[in-house]
């Protein structure tokens, strides 16, 4: 599994909405919103567009600010009523928050997001559940 996918499932698992957001492959002025990853290679991944138009439109509002693109888009978009996160998955030790990913933070500020909106996910590929925090709906 994925660590974006555990992350979107923690989200989903406490009632809120939720996808993996990737840019890869698909050009700066593209994003893919996935809900599952089936055993097939990334460009056979099946779409799960948000169908919430504030949502949709908040992105492409974050994207016009980031030099119309969405290169450093977070991980994960979850969001429940008026609440938005966006996740962004590191592994201990071996990832780091990439200046694209600041800049997509700075555009999401400037839009009008807070700091509380954003959540940096660091995990090292075990898992202890005494220790995991559940999302608090």
């Amino acid at each position: 599994m994925f660590a974006e996918l555990a992350i979107m499932q923690l989200f989903l698992d406490e009632g809120w909405e939720a996808r993996w957001l990737e840019s890869y492959g698909r050009g700066q002025r593209n994003i893919v919103c996935l809900s599952e990853w089936s055993d097939l290679p990334y460009s056979e991944q099946t779409e799960c567009p948000i169908e919430n138009e504030s949502i949709t439109n908040m992105l492409r509002g974050i994207a016009e600010l980031n030099d119309g693109n969405f290169n450093g888009c977070w991980d994960v978009l979850a969001w429940k009523g008026d609440r938005i996160i966006f996740a962004e998955s590191k592994r201990l030790k071996r990832d780091k928050i990439r200046d694209t990913q600041t800049r997509w933070l700075d555009a999401a500020l400037r839009y009008g997001l807070k700091p509380e909106n954003f959540l940096v996910v660091e995990w090292d590929g075990t898992i202890d559940y005494k220790y995991v925090n559940r999302i608090k709906t």
